[in-house]
């Protein structure tokens, strides 16, 4: 069953091959490891990045800001990793401290955005990440106004991860409307003016056909944790709050040693594209090619450390594996007559073998493979390939030729072996953007294909949705790990797909007390209501908004 619980609060690679347009476009960076209460003022600072090994430093003339978090600031950063690609922006403060505004023309430019970001600082010189074209900068109220509502939502601790205090010890990165500009994301109800409420405030003066079109100062924000730049493998997930239940991939990373990227805090929920855009520009702050295990942000369990996790990815012989679920959603049902593919991605999904095999002499592979169709809240690869995964989502997304722009966004992803014609006749009814079809819609074609290198893990060797599997069915192996007695398999990713199997978010913090999340994340879970379990406001939250 699909389910996804985003509104119940819901080495940058030298090699640009996947997005040729797109990864030219400028990144724009809010870099903190401490976002609090009691930032301090950093001056005179230039943020570069070596486009030929994809590091990214920081230096000045008078301080120097770690990313790691020994000196804390609020930096706002242009990459211009093209050349010739103009951007217009106000730049708080120049080399030299003035402040002034202007616009930037350079390739291979950093213009840094440097504050006093105490709150009780009323000079009017904060700074946060907007990127600007030629409009007017915004009032000084206003960006005050904004940077504190970022501190409280981030919270603030020394040594940076702090659960009961939502502080959570990383950089917050933005990612401008003009990363997306020029694809197809551009018309997502994301960037309309005014969808944004918790980030751009009162917009009831836009007018009608201002809402029409992207606000280009808009930005995509992304978490960041300290290690993710050397990790060998990074978590991404996309969560609009992290203190109702966003949290719960946070901290489960964090029980587990893995580093994590975050996409969308702050951010109003319009549907599953603001999932996909997140993926999108968490990807692009990444550096290097690690293994990327995508998951959903707020009922996934992680028992794996990131040596466990490259183990059996490698293992796997893989470049991209889906995560399972028992059935077919959204269903198309010209997949169940494609018996060729179907067999084939079973013939696929076997080469799992003993990966994930429980430990312990009593315990028995039965050889059952439930999770047969692709599911969204877990998959996983290396950077680059969930790049080109992205790249042919982005290349199969079209609108029904009787779209009126009142429809909203509009974009499906082409079913697979279907065409333009089809997608008018076979399925008039699919009118809104769904990330689990688009990534089905990937596999089928890779099983078209005959691709040996992308597998569907349908027994939980890695990547596991547990639907509402009794308790009864689960155990304990050898090493303390949780296994799955249907399968004999002790799955590295628990997704709780369904809204049944939500309460097995506490379940699993009862049982297994030491397992999945840290002592404060499971004292947490434990004392969510549960209705809604892993939610510490104890409410759904809004639905995903029309605005």
């Amino acid at each position: 069953d699909r389910d996804f619980d985003e509104n119940d609060d819901v080495k940058m690679s030298s090699v640009h091959r996947a997005f040729p347009s797109s990864e030219n476009a400028p990144l724009l960076v809010a870099s903190s490891s401490i976002i609090g209460q009691n930032t301090t003022k950093a001056s005179n600072t230039t943020t570069l990045r070596d486009d030929d090994n994809g590091e990214t430093s920081f230096s000045s003339s008078s301080a120097m800001i770690k990313r790691g978090g020994r000196a804390i600031g609020i930096i706002v950063a242009f990459f211009i990793l093209g050349a010739g690609c103009v951007v217009g922006m106000s730049s708080r403060v120049s080399q030299k401290g003035v402040v002034e505004e202007g616009f930037v023309a350079k390739a291979k430019t950093t213009i840094v955005s440097s504050s006093n970001n105490n709150n009780n600082d009323d000079d009017g010189d904060d700074a946060f990440g907007t990127m600007r074209s030629s409009k007017p900068p915004p009032r000084k109220s206003s960006v005050r106004e904004h940077h504190h509502q970022q501190q409280q939502k981030l919270g603030m601790e020394l040594d940076g991860y702090d659960l009961d205090a939502n502080a959570f010890g990383g950089d917050i990165w933005h990612v401008p409307f003009e990363y997306y500009k020029d694809t197809k994301w551009a018309s997502a109800k994301f960037w309309r003016p005014g969808s944004n409420e918790l980030l751009e405030g009162d917009t009831s003066s836009l007018t009608d056909e201002a809402r029409k079109h992207p606000d280009e100062t808009k930005y995509m924000p992304v978490f960041k944790s300290k290690g993710v730049d050397s990790a060998p493998v990074v978590v991404t997930a996309h969560a609009t709050n992290w203190k109702s239940n966003g949290w719960v991939i946070l901290d489960s990373a964090k029980k587990n040693g893995l580093e994590i990227v975050i996409s969308g805090n702050g951010t109003t929920f319009h549907g599953f594209a603001d999932k996909m855009m997140g993926l999108k520009a968490a990807l692009h702050s990444i550096p290097g090619n690690p293994i990327i295990v995508n998951a959903d942000a707020t009922d996934v369990l992680l028992q794996c450390g990131p040596e466990e996790f490259e183990k059996r990815f490698e293992q796997a012989d893989a470049d991209f594996i889906f995560g399972g679920e028992t059935q077919l959603w959204p269903e198309i049902r010209k997949y169940f007559g494609m018996e060729d593919e179907i067999e084939f991605k079973k013939e696929m999904s076997l080469t799992f073998g003993e990966i994930g095999k429980a430990a312990g002499d009593d315990v028995e592979l039965t050889g059952e493979h439930p999770n047969v169709w692709a599911n969204a809240g877990s998959f996983m690869g290396r950077k680059e390939e969930l790049m080109k995964y992205i790249e042919a989502t982005e290349n199969r997304m079209v609108r029904h030729n009787d779209w009126k722009e009142e429809d909203g966004f509009g974009m499906i992803c082409k079913p697979a072996a279907t065409t333009d014609e089809e997608v008018n006749t076979v399925f008039p009814g699919m009118r809104q953007f769904d990330d689990q079809e688009c990534l089905t819609a990937f596999q089928m074609q890779k099983n078209i294909e005959r691709s040996r290198r992308h597998k569907l893990d349908a027994d939980g060797s890695i990547l596991f949705s547990a639907g509402g599997a009794p308790m009864s069915q689960l155990g304990r192996d050898a090493n303390g790990m949780v296994y799955n007695k249907q399968t004999g398999k002790a799955s590295c990713l628990w997704h709780f797909n369904n809204p049944q199997a939500k309460i097995r978010l506490k379940d699993f913090a009862n049982a297994f007390p030491e397992r999945f999340l840290t002592d404060a994340g499971r004292r947490a879970m434990v004392n969510t209501p549960d209705g809604h379990p892993g939610n510490r406001n104890g409410e759904i939250g809004p639905s995903p908004s029309e605005k």
